[in-house]
């Protein structure tokens, strides 16, 4: 059952999943210790964690991860949840089988993206991986993080000016989106508008 020589794209990424998934006879996505005991090696775990991470790939896929796997992308689902909160909206966490993280107010789809620094062809910038070119949010919350994993620039960006793009590139200095730093006033914008046509 090894992974030796695969050439890794995304719908092979996919079906070694599922594979291990329908062995192991689970509705949910197959964690860490599950994948490379079924594989006898680390070359699909591996890859998964350069990739986006456990809880990227059961998105992609719409299965529930098991909490230990999922990591930073979930703490900041969290904290951008308590931030939103504390503005006073209603918000909850959605499944992993939505295809967006946060619902404030019942009406406002958002999709919390975090990223670190990175650096190609000489050139230091955040990088975000979308996971695809039409979006399935209203907005994004952009977390921009340093070397110690804190926050160092938060985005509030609306999801059709993305369209088309899966990749998220912010410049450590500046970057045509800074108009959307902190903009949670937008969220606000959203909501009241979709108040108002329900």
């Amino acid at each position: 059952m090894g992974t030796d020589r695969v050439y890794w794209d995304d719908r092979k990424t996919q079906e070694e999943i599922l594979k291990v998934k329908d062995f192991l006879d689970i509705d949910r996505m197959p964690s860490k210790s599950e994948i490379e005991t079924f594989y006898n090696n680390s070359k699909l775990t591996n890859h998964i964690s350069k990739t986006g991470g456990f809880y990227h790939w059961a998105k992609i896929l719409g299965l529930e991860v098991k909490k230990s796997e999922t990591g930073l992308g979930f703490e900041m689902e969290k904290h951008a949840m308590n931030e939103l909160i504390k503005l006073g909206n209603k918000c909850e966490l959605t499944s992993t089988r939505f295809p967006y993280d946060l619902l404030v107010n019942g009406r406002v789809k958002i999709d919390v993206k975090t990223g670190n620094k990175t650096k190609a062809h000489g050139y230091n910038f955040y990088s975000f991986n979308l996971e695809k070119k039409q979006q399935t949010c209203d907005l994004y919350i952009v977390y921009c993080l340093g070397e110690n994993k804190n926050i160092e620039k938060t985005y509030i960006i609306p999801a059709h000016i993305m369209t088309g793009k899966s990749q998220l590139s912010l410049g450590l200095d500046s970057s045509k989106y800074d108009r959307f730093i902190h903009r949670w006033d937008i969220i606000k914008s959203f909501d009241l508008a979709f108040k108002e046509i329900s």
